[in-house]
């Protein structure tokens, strides 16, 4: 497997499939991960029988503005070449994350020489969203052509979410019939079940702080909401550059005691248990890949508030007013109308919290390892008969 971050250093929703993934399937195979080095850690390891590689030191990933640098996903890839060029053991399948897209051209070539089936996992396509994200035509050509240059290098792409699936063949040319679903999942094991105490009135938020997830809007429905609920909060989980703005926005409204900013917790269990605690999970964000998060919140059967996007892969969880709450984008009264909704109604909010949970409850990750196993299994046979 091949990804540029990997746990338990950092802790997105790309890392977490890996190492869900990884660490199941370590149980019952020799499971190798190529990731890159970052500060104070070591560039070889093995964690829970899973043997990992590190290559292409960065110390920073992220610009001033939140935007992602160039720089270290090309060390990483450099620092990838060399060390691929240089192993000797036989490997099955090579499985690579398509972000940040540099380190398909090594993974291509290593499973060339090997004669290997490369696999490569797309968790979200940008398209046209490189254009929004630089700023600059370009960076944004750039990004759109090397995107599209990539889906042509596996013999099989993975999609997690139908969205992307259709994103791959529409925007980028994919065949689709190379093309396989395998969704993200959910640890169960991290979620209470049965009756536990949810704290009053309390919304959440777990993500990181950038424009495109635009927090702003929960503080203003937060706003609104309080009229009515004086003692609602909000407890945002995370860090990012809009942090100041967010924090500003707050005490402007009149929300400084109403609003907490708990940063980055230390481990994911703390996560769970927020989200366990929780009366309402709200995710404003119109462009999500997965909403690995949304998943999450229902496990801990806590009913979730979501935006309407044609970008936004959340939605293929979220049935309206079944297993959650759909409002409309960029709309912070939409977003408090249904919070209070669920503050007020116990029928709802309870239809909601026990769909969610059942929901959650189809999609976990021993379902998940199991599911790509197969495809792994199926891809090597099919491998080895064509070299026969």
């Amino acid at each position: 497997m091949i990804s540029e971050l990997f746990m338990p250093y950092v802790k997105g929703g790309v890392e977490r499939r890996y190492w869900e993934i990884a660490r199941r399937l370590a149980k019952r195979h020799e499971i190798h991960e190529f990731t890159m080095r970052l500060p104070d850690t070591p560039a070889e390891e093995t964690i829970e029988g899973i043997s990992i590689h590190r290559t292409g030191y960065a110390d920073r990933l992220y610009d001033t503005s939140g935007r992602r640098r160039i720089r270290p996903a090309l060390e990483f890839a450099r620092g990838l070449f060399k060390r691929l060029r240089q192993e000797r053991r036989r490997f099955d399948v090579v499985d690579c994350s398509a972000f940040p897209f540099f380190p398909c051209y090594p993974a291509k070539k290593f499973s060339s020489r090997q004669r290997t089936p490369l696999i490569i996992t797309f968790h979200e396509v940008w398209s046209e969203y490189w254009r929004e994200y630089f700023g600059n035509w370009a960076m944004a050509q750039t990004g759109r052509i090397i995107e599209r240059s990539i889906v042509r290098l596996p013999d099989l792409i993975v999609s997690v979410s139908k969205l992307t699936s259709g994103l791959l063949v529409n925007n980028l040319g994919a065949d689709s019939k190379r093309i396989v679903h395998v969704p993200n999942g959910v640890d169960l094991s991290m979620f209470k079940t049965g009756p536990h105490a949810k704290e009053s009135k309390t919304v959440l938020y777990v993500g990181r702080l950038v424009p495109s997830k635009r927090v702003d809007l929960i503080i203003k429905a937060l706003a609104a909401v309080k009229e009515t609920h004086s003692e609602v909060r909000l407890h945002v989980i995370g860090d990012g550059p809009e942090l100041p703005s967010l924090k500003s926005l707050a005490d402007r409204l009149g929300l400084a005691s109403n609003v907490l900013f708990l940063g980055t917790l230390p481990t994911y269990q703390e996560v769970a248990d927020r989200m366990t605690a929780s009366t309402l999970f709200v995710m404003p964000s119109i462009r999500e890949g997965f909403g690995m998060v949304v998943l999450e919140a229902m496990a801990a059967s806590t009913p979730v508030i979501i935006a309407r996007s044609k970008m936004n892969a959340a939605l293929e969880l979220v049935d309206h007013e079944s297993t959650g709450l759909i409002v409309e984008p960029g709309n912070p009264d939409a977003i408090a109308e249904a919070m209070v909704r669920l503050l007020s109604d116990d029928k709802l909010y309870q239809r909601l919290a026990r769909n969610g949970r059942s929901l959650a409850e189809s999609l976990t990750w021993d379902d998940v390892a199991s599911n790509l196993e197969r495809v792994y299994t199926k891809l090597t046979a099919s491998s080895r008969d064509s070299a026969a």
